[in-house]
């Protein structure tokens, strides 16, 4: 009897399953562009009240099957196209076969934009987001990514501190927020922030930005308004940039080769004086200090200087030989420099796995003599679909570049510095000719002349360019790992793990001829190494839950944690006096003279949470906020809040608007949020000793004073903007206008508690009471 009613169960409910069964249908078709007719692989179709979806294959057709009948919107996206959403009827026992054609999009409203830990649609975004594309930046000949965004983005300010090939790069977004802590912007790339400090050994900073083919970027993001960036907490202050590499598509693989090259030539030279003018102007101001004085000194010093500054070839009256010496200086510290690029990349896939690697070799010389920057670089971005649930994916960028560098630009060794030499003094010492010389002295280059400093007015920087070197090679892997697991339909989780390992080395070598390189007794020249290497890890964990109620309510939330550990370690060692010139390494020195290591790491550690929500089309809201822990604040002050809220309305989705003739798009937004800034020296709250000795005798002093109250620098920012587009958003722009304020400035502040007289004071950091404004209005 149980038997019986057992397999009539299981009889109801097979027939009650194959009647929901025949309830279902489902849709298929192909996705194609508009202007070309090819079909889109890769494109998302997606059913947002059941969250189901699927992706076009390699013939751009799409299949979702088993959806219960009924009407649904149907939800079309491809980056670079305009969204289509459509109405589509599911009817039972049947697939629905639909074709969709895709227009590209005039203006970003419907492309995808890479935020803070997820993306968004540009036309839902209530903060201040700008925008830059691969097409916008590639093949441009610069060396990197901040160089070739410079006067694309409003708000944001970027200048090269020097000119000088791979070094520092200046970038302010909406102006400076802090004093004495740093100003950059957080940079971004993959999800993993990268190291950006600098790293040179000298006054002269270098860029480590440099490291990275800006060829490989996708995307970049840069976001400006407290509302954008308060994700990133205490980091944001100044900015985040966002950097997105290329990625593989699914369908055949493609083949890209490109080379360019060029020449860059200096511009907006001065005009300076010639011979006969400097000899003319040079005795006026004597003869004026002889009046002024009433002592003929200064003629005969002014003679005196004139034949010493020509190396005894002008006597006052008449050139040796008849040859006038007329240098132009300009001319010998700039060269036309030549600038070569070649680009191999490879990208494609199936339905499961996806690729994009790349490689890069380029080589570019600088318009300073002597000045050259060389990369070479690789990439390999993998996407691999596990099953419906669960991707992984893994991002890693190989480099290795070097970079021949000058002397800062306060030190006369500069090419620049070379302007200020006399035009009557020749590059080379005509006393130092051989027999077969002639006026070779007088070129920039011979071999039958010595260079010589001894009669110059100012050092001789041609003696750096022969007889110097100072190359800085880099290596650098940054990468990360991912994988991506959905829970449920609308509930995915993401976590990530990124490392930043730059290792730098320093070679500087100065022979017996220059200033810094005069031997002792028994040698000459003057050789440093210098070696960094920072390891930097990320570890990113967070779930986003989005969804849609009755086609109205859109919403979605992202909560997660972060983990970032950063480690420098330096070594340096200094040796004086080699054999010759021709024995450049430290091993030849006859004597090392000092040398050094030191260590130093910080971590933060941070909880975040966003959450938006959109209301029929039109209204926006977003909150969010971030917990950061930093090991560089007091144990009082360890952890701070960065909360910001915003809200938009898409006026043009209104009745009042939706058919005027004026706007295509009219969106208002206004946000406030409070960022932090954490860039200090890492044991900034902790009192500090240091190594000393006095009378021979080694001990310690104390060189900071501790200070278990010192908190974030906090910056609080207002913002309201207006987005707008113009025939059919052929003519688009926004207007923003914002305040931002700064409190508790992180000031380091001298202190003098010493023991004795030979120990340095002490540096206590502080919050300063006052307060940092700017205001702004970036079209």
């Amino acid at each position: 009897m149980t038997k019986k009613i057992l397999f009539v169960s299981l009889l109801f409910i097979f027939l009650g399953f194959s009647d929901l069964l025949a309830q279902t249908g489902g849709i298929t078709g192909v996705i194609t562009d508009s202007r070309t007719g090819e079909t889109l692989p890769g494109t998302t179709v997606f059913i947002p009240s059941l969250q189901r979806g699927a992706t076009t294959g390699i013939e751009g057709r799409f299949t979702i099957s088993g959806i219960p009948a009924d009407t649904y919107n149907v939800r079309i996206s491809f980056v670079g196209y305009s969204t289509i959403n459509r109405s589509v009827d599911i009817e039972a026992n049947q697939i629905t076969e639909i074709n969709f054609v895709m227009e590209p999009t005039q203006i970003g409203l419907d492309e995808v934009v890479v935020v803070g830990f997820g993306t968004s649609i540009r036309r839902d975004l209530t903060g201040s987001i700008a925008s830059i594309r691969a097409s916008d930046i590639e093949n441009l000949p610069v060396n990197s990514v901040e160089t070739a965004i410079q006067g694309r983005v409003p708000g944001v300010y970027v200048s090269s501190l020097s000119g000088k090939l791979g070094q520092g790069i200046t970038m302010r977004i909406r102006g400076s927020s802090s004093l004495t802590a740093s100003n950059q912007p957080l940079y971004v790339i993959d999800g993993i922030p990268a190291t950006t400090a600098d790293l040179s050994g000298n006054a002269a900073p270098t860029n480590p930005l440099a490291d990275f083919n800006f060829n490989d970027v996708e995307s970049i993001e840069i976001l400006k308004d407290a509302s954008a960036a308060a994700i990133y907490g205490s980091q944001a202050s100044n900015g985040v940039v966002l950097i997105t590499t290329k990625r593989g598509r699914t369908g055949r693989t493609n083949i890209s080769y490109s080379f360019q090259g060029g020449f860059s030539e200096p511009a907006g030279k001065r005009e300076w004086l010639n011979s006969e003018e400097y000899i003319e102007l040079f005795r006026e101001a004597g003869a004026n200090l002889a009046r002024i004085d009433n002592d003929d000194f200064w003629i005969g010093f002014v003679e005196g200087r004139l034949n010493r500054y020509s190396a005894g070839r002008f006597d006052g009256s008449s050139w040796q030989d008849g040859v006038v010496i007329d240098t132009d200086w300009q001319d010998l510290a700039f060269q036309d420099a030549a600038y070569f690029q070649h680009e191999l990349s490879f990208s494609g896939g199936t339905e499961n796995t996806r690729f994009f690697t790349s490689g890069s070799y380029s080589d570019q010389e600088g318009i300073l003599i002597g000045n050259q920057f060389e990369r070479i670089s690789g990439r390999l971005n993998l996407d691999h679909r596990v099953s419906e649930r669960l991707s992984l994916g893994l991002n890693m960028n190989l480099a290795r570049s070097e970079n021949h560098r000058l002397s800062t630009d306060n030190a006369f060794a500069t090419p620049v510095q070379l302007v200020a030499q006399p035009p009557i003094t020749p590059p080379y010492d005509p006393r130092t000719c051989d027999s077969a010389a002639g006026n070779s002295f007088l070129n920039s280059s011979t071999d039958n002349c010595q260079l010589s400093g001894d009669y110059t007015l100012y050092y001789n920087g041609l003696l750096h360019r022969d007889n110097a070197d100072f190359v800085t090679t880099i290596y650098r892997n940054f990468g990360n790992a991912f994988a991506n697991f959905s829970i449920t339909p609308g509930v995915t989780a993401r976590t990530e793990f990124g490392v930043d390992i730059l290792n730098q080395n320093e070679d500087e070598f100065y022979g017996g001829l220059t200033q810094r390189g005069v031997g002792g007794n028994n040698g000459q020249g003057l050789g440093i190494s210098r070696y960094v290497q920072v390891v930097n890890y990320t570890w990113n964990s967070f779930l986003t839950y989005s969804g849609t109620y009755r086609d109205r309510h859109v919403y979605d939330m992202t909560g997660g944690i972060t983990l970032q550990n950063s480690s420098t370690s330096t070594t340096f060692v200094v040796g004086r006096d080699f054999p010759s010139d021709s024995f450049k390494k430290l091993a030849s020195a006859a004597e090392i003279t000092s040398g050094s290591s030191t260590g130093t790491e910080f971590s933060f550690l941070s909880y975040f949470a966003r959450a938006n929500y959109k209301y029929n089309e039109r209204y926006l809201l977003s909150l969010s906020g971030r917990i950061d822990g930093s090991s560089r604040f007091g144990a009082n002050n360890r952890y701070g809040f960065f909360p910001a809220a915003s809200v938009g309305w898409i006026m043009t989705e209104e009745d009042f608007l939706r058919d005027n003739r004026i706007f295509s798009f009219l969106k208002l937004r206004a946000s406030f949020g409070l960022t932090g800034n954490a860039a200090i020296s890492n044991f900034g709250s902790r009192g500090l000793f240091g190594g000393t000795s006095y009378n021979q005798v080694p001990g310690i002093a104390p060189s900071q004073a501790p200070n278990e109250d010192l908190k974030w620098e906090q910056t609080a920012q207002f913002d309201v903007g207006i987005d707008y587009g113009f025939l059919n958003n052929r003519i688009t722009g926004e207007i923003d206008y914002y305040i931002k304020n700064t409190e508790d400035l992180l000031l380091g502040v001298k202190k003098t508690v010493v023991l004795n007289s030979t120990l340095p004071p002490t540096i206590l950091w502080v919050n300063s009471t006052g307060r940092q404004r700017s205001t702004g209005r970036p079209m």
